[in-house]
């Protein structure tokens, strides 16, 4: 005996058939896109954050970071930054601004430090500094 269905005698079970085709493609598909999407922005979280460190606003910050004496207090002494940077820079010939969120491991406390840069002619200079 024949285990497929009569579909000239059975619409309903026709219509069964293809919808349960149609959910094993859509299985398909999202097995594939989901997992893209999240290697790809991964991909692009590594390269911006990576991109970030290299600028002079990020440098600028991390010395400012440096030399403040609240961060210094509330770390107990800085041991790194952490490795994700978060934030903006824009730039303009030879004007800018930046908004950065810095990660600073402390040999006490971790803490966030969002820095605020503007940049003339002369570089990159720290306006503003919050600890989170």
């Amino acid at each position: 005996m024949n285990n497929v269905p009569d579909f000239k005698n059975d619409p309903a079970a026709y219509f069964k058939a293809q919808k349960e085709q149609q959910k094993k493609k859509s299985r398909k598909i999202i097995a594939i896109v989901i997992p893209s999407i999240i290697v790809i922005g991964a991909a692009l979280m590594f390269l911006g954050g990576s991109l970030m460190k290299k600028s002079d606003a990020y440098k600028t910050a991390v010395e400012s970071i440096k030399q403040d004496a609240n961060v210094q207090k509330q770390t107990g002494g800085i041991k790194d930054f952490g490795y994700f940077v978060t934030g903006q820079i824009k730039t303009v010939n030879d004007a800018g601004e930046a908004n950065l969120s810095i990660k600073v491991e402390g040999q006490k406390k971790d803490i966030t430090v969002f820095v605020y840069l503007i940049k003339d002619n002369a570089g990159w200079h720290t306006q503003e500094m919050n600890i989170e």
